[in-house]
């Protein structure tokens, strides 16, 4: 179980460490850090040597993700296996440098520590691109990629207009002029079914998106204090859950709620955030809820012996919250892929390759199907899994 784009181009990497999901710390720019004022990072991310081959504004039509890499993104460290990334339709309404136009494509990171630059539909953006390929390019949140709104100094730069005074601020100033306008504030207190503070608790706000996205999350960095009450900064614009949880893992028991004080996501209150919001007395109390262990076996339809040691077993919910359990297990104790602390509810489970495996292995399990079926976890379970023929 487990959490804005960046404001601007300036100070990407504090944003990225502060304000963005929790898995994105894997992320790190390098580059503009010399840059003291707004219109020199415009300067550097959009001259010189180092600075994108292409630079357009456009409008995001549709996203999607499909299978494969981007390869390692330009200016930026990422810790993030390249297995999947984000196709982004782009209509080009503007260019600045090099030959783009029409309907595009940029390719980016789906997010969670790849560099990937999270894109919302419908909205329009200054892009720093290097080419991919015909018509498509590749951007990632190192380059200088930003909504249109918040690139003032940048395009004032590409322009050749004179700066303003914002543009002339120091970077880290700007910052912290901008964050609280751009994005919201959620404050309260949790506590328990008796009505006693519920101190400690992961106390956070997961997006609800339409598209099959990575949503922004955000949270407490303190956990919720000890009278319970808790305030979640930095949440960038859109509609989100509220939730609290922490386990206790000697007893196998789990205490959560999402807000207004359910259990179920089905029954959350959803939360419409908007720029500058500070939204007050947003109180709600959690309940309490053992969690089990599953283990699962992998086997062939026919009793044949396969190279299991190169299989993995996925558990998914259906949905993405901080409450939502997720899990790949690649590691086998005694033939059994063993996941603790399950919560219960309804799961989607299957088993899959795993990277790296032997060419041999490979070999033996295209001849193989690979498992997919429902489960409602209501209890420890030990599950078998088949593999029937692929053809």
């Amino acid at each position: 179980m487990q959490s804005m784009r960046k404001i601007s181009i300036l100070l990407v990497v504090l944003v990225c460490l502060n304000f963005t999901a929790k898995a994105a710390f894997a992320c790190m720019c390098f580059g503009s850090n010399n840059a003291k004022t707004m219109r020199d990072a415009a300067a550097w991310f959009s001259a010189g040597a180092h600075a994108s081959k292409f630079i357009f504004e456009g409008s995001v039509t549709k996203q999607e993700v499909r299978s494969g890499s981007v390869g390692m993104p330009a200016a930026a460290v990422s810790m993030t296996t390249q297995g999947q990334y984000r196709a982004v339709s782009v209509h080009v309404v503007h260019v600045y440098r090099g030959e783009v136009g029409g309907d595009v494509t940029v390719r980016t990171g789906i997010g969670g520590g790849d560099c990937g630059f999270d894109f919302d539909t419908g909205k329009s953006y200054l892009i720093y691109a290097i080419g991919a390929g015909p018509n498509t390019f590749a951007t990632n949140m190192c380059t200088g990629t930003s909504l249109l709104e918040e690139a003032g100094a940048e395009l004032r730069f590409l322009r050749g207009e004179a700066p303003t005074a914002d543009d002339l601020m120091d970077r880290y100033a700007y910052y912290l002029k901008y964050l609280p306008k751009r994005t919201g504030t959620i404050c309260g207190r949790v506590s328990m079914a008796d009505g006693s503070p519920f101190a400690k608790a992961s106390v956070d706000v997961t997006q609800i998106r339409e598209e099959s996205l990575l949503p922004r999350t955000a949270g407490d960095p303190d956990l919720s204090k000890p009278d319970g009450r808790f305030c979640i900064r930095g949440i960038y614009p859109g509609r989100y859950v509220l939730t609290a949880e922490t386990l206790d893992y000697d007893h196998d028991l789990r205490w959560m709620a999402y807000y207004p004080g359910v259990a179920l996501r089905s029954e959350a209150t959803v939360i419409e955030v908007k720029g500058g919001d500070n939204l007050k007395g947003m109180n709600f109390k959690a309940s309490q809820v053992s969690v089990y262990t599953v283990s699962f076996r992998i086997e062939a339809s026919d009793g044949t012996p396969l190279p299991v040691e190169a299989l993995g077993v996925m558990i998914d919910p259906g949905y993405r919250d901080e409450l939502a359990y997720h899990l790949q297990q690649q590691r086998m104790n005694d033939g059994w892929f063993t996941m603790g602390y399950v919560p219960p509810g309804h799961y989607f489970v299957e088993t899959y390759l795993q990277y790296g495996a032997s060419a041999q292995a490979q070999k033996q399990l295209s001849k193989w199907r690979m498992a997919k079926q429902e489960m409602d976890v209501k209890g420890d379970a030990e599950i078998v899994l088949t593999l029937t023929p692929a053809n």
